[in-house]
């Protein structure tokens, strides 16, 4: 029976309307009768719309423990679904190591891989390595390994992620595009400016999430392609190469844009580039080249297949189209 498992009416009422002001024994009051939903106690939120999708799936928790009773109820059992959905709109304070956002306290670490042909190897708190393309950002909060574990990124980065069931581990990146696992190896691509944000699995098991929505879980060995500026969604299996080359040092560039190639060449090199986004937007690259190799080597191989005129000018790399 509802009544028999929670607190009574009167009670509810008063710490709904006293809300932040609670004592610690009110506060251990709401918290039993909290408990009965063990599967919302470690949540962390990624949009606004993942809050209203949990605070509907929590008001029909409500409802599914109550008997058929008399309507004057209705009213009592309306409050008590409003602490729910007030608990999730004030921010999680029942559970505040749960939070999205690190407290204020939080100490965040930001580590990048410098410009060039070296990757670099970071040691996360709980055990799980990621591997960083040059130029790439991993950014994340201590305590690290309280609640949901959570990093960001940008650029290109390869995750070894050490297994734990209750803490889920997330990748974020551009556009509000998540990735969340509890252990495996994956790889998430999300250069600056490019409209794409690529996940692919090794091994395990990955979810891939946009503004909240689920739009598909992923086995190994396949690849998900997400538009950053559009609903564009594609998966494909991944390559031979199965797209960690770089890894060894090997720079892999298959059915690349001018614009992925752009980025490349800012996080491997540290130079801009310039091109005529137009006149190019449907040219496509195969290229293959070693992280360390002069980029002069790439420039030429660039020039070679296509109608490309490359140079460098100070700091940036200009792409032009040849007059034929």
């Amino acid at each position: 029976m509802f009544s028999e498992t929670t607190m009574d009416e009167q009670k509810i009422v008063e710490l709904l309307r006293l809300q932040r002001e609670l004592t610690t024994e009110e506060k251990e009051m709401l918290y039993e009768w909290y408990g009965q939903f063990p599967e919302y106690r470690h949540l962390t939120f990624d949009s606004l719309s993942d809050k209203q999708r949990i605070a509907r799936e929590m008001h029909s928790k409500v409802f599914e423990q109550l008997p058929a009773r008399p309507r004057q109820l209705w009213p009592f059992v309306m409050r008590i679904a409003a602490v729910v959905i007030a608990a999730i709109a004030l921010g999680w304070w029942l559970w505040p190591t749960a939070r999205k956002h690190a407290p204020d306290n939080a100490r965040w670490v930001e580590i990048h891989a410098d410009s060039g042909g070296k990757n670099k190897l970071v040691k996360l708190p709980d055990g799980s390595n990621v591997t960083l393309f040059p130029g790439s950002t991993v950014k994340y909060s201590e305590p690290f390994d309280s609640g949901k574990r959570q990093v960001t990124i940008g650029g290109l980065a390869y995750f070894e992620v050490v297994h734990n069931s209750g803490h889920p581990f997330t990748v974020q990146t551009a556009a509000d595009i998540s990735t969340t696992v509890l252990g495996t190896t994956f790889t998430v691509k999300a250069f600056e400016h490019n409209t794409t944000v690529q996940v692919g699995l090794l091994s395990g098991k990955v979810r891939v999430d946009k503004a909240g929505e689920t739009i598909d879980v992923l086995d190994p060995n396949e690849q998900l392609i997400v538009g950053t500026r559009d609903n564009y969604v594609h998966k494909q299996p991944l390559g031979s190469g199965r797209g960690i080359e770089w890894l060894s040092g090997t720079l892999v560039l298959n059915d690349a844009s001018l614009h992925e190639i752009a980025a490349v060449i800012q996080h491997v090199y540290g130079l801009s580039a310039s091109f005529d986004e137009r006149a190019t937007e449907h040219m496509r690259f195969n290229l293959q080249t070693q992280m360390d190799a002069p980029i002069t080597e790439l420039l030429e191989m660039i020039s070679l297949i296509s109608d490309l005129d490359c140079h460098i000018d100070k700091n940036t790399v200009f792409f032009e189209l040849q007059n034929l």
